[in-house]
């Protein structure tokens, strides 16, 4: 059940980078009928559907199993996958796309915050296959992580940044 979870969450945060990142025309995805917050949404959509594509197959055969681990895995798999792609959706930097590959390297800080998001979720999922309320803790740090990657309010206020 962790091993899938840090997959989805993988899965997610690289297709959202390629989302997110990597389109051709921001400025005319910005000049679009629509809002920002609904073309935000849509892109997530985009990126779980694939993810819930490659994760029905083990899901379903870890329901078999068991079901109570599945069920923890399905919503620890929906949070880090949740995860990975706010992360990218707060963090991007569209430009160019023969451009992606130096981007993604400039993002060293991004990319451990990822990985450590994948490994809080495993953990809670672990815990609370086994039924351990201990599981709040990896929990709450992935929590934690998100809340401080998330965009400032005020970019006055921001102390650093992550490009």
């Amino acid at each position: 059940a962790p091993t899938l979870v840090v997959i989805a969450g993988q899965l997610s945060a690289s297709l959202a980078w390629i989302a997110l990142c990597a389109e051709d025309a921001p400025d005319f995805i910005a000049t679009a009928p629509a809002t920002r917050a609904a073309i935000e949404r849509a892109k997530i959509a985009a990126i779980a559907l694939p993810v819930a594509m490659v994760m029905a197959l083990p899901l379903a055969g870890l329901a078999f199993a068991s079901p109570s681990a599945a069920l923890v895995a399905l919503g620890c798999g929906a949070g880090a996958g949740l995860s990975g792609a706010l992360l990218m959706l707060w963090r991007q930097a569209p430009a160019r796309r023969g451009l992606v590959l130096r981007r993604h390297s400039q993002s060293k800080l991004v990319a451990l915050m990822e990985h450590w998001l994948s490994l809080c979720w495993a953990g809670v999922t672990a815990m609370a296959a086994l039924g351990h309320v201990e599981a709040v803790a990896p929990l709450a740090l992935a929590v934690l992580t998100l809340w401080f990657a998330r965009p400032a309010r005020n970019p006055a206020i921001s102390t650093f940044t992550y490009r």
